[in-house]
């Protein structure tokens, strides 16, 4: 399977976006997206990813990892949704992040 970066995008780098949201649904690669999103990431105001808090592919960043990376390019997590959970542990969930500060 090929794979691009985001920035390799002419579009995305010559748009001024208001409120422009990235979904990110990649299997255990969430973090791995974010660091091929390079500068475009402050074109976004909002991330919704899903996240796990228990390792399902090998390798991969958990929720906490994919959290610290967004909060230090200025987001900040808002919401949590259709969490799936093991009895009473979560095991995986859709994560929104708002951006907080500007880059």
């Amino acid at each position: 399977m090929k794979t691009e970066r985001l920035d390799s995008y002419e579009e995305i780098r010559i748009k001024n976006w208001r409120k422009a949201l990235l979904k990110i649904d990649v299997q255990g690669f969430e973090l791995q997206v974010l660091h091929g999103a390079g500068g475009s990431l402050k074109l976004f105001d909002a991330v919704y990813v899903e996240c796990s808090f228990i390792e399902l592919y090998e390798g991969q960043a958990l929720a906490d990892a994919v959290e610290s990376y967004l909060r230090i390019h200025g987001f900040q997590l808002a919401a949590m949704e259709n969490v799936i959970l093991q009895g009473v542990k979560p095991i995986q969930a859709d994560l929104m992040f708002l951006r907080i500060i500007e880059e």
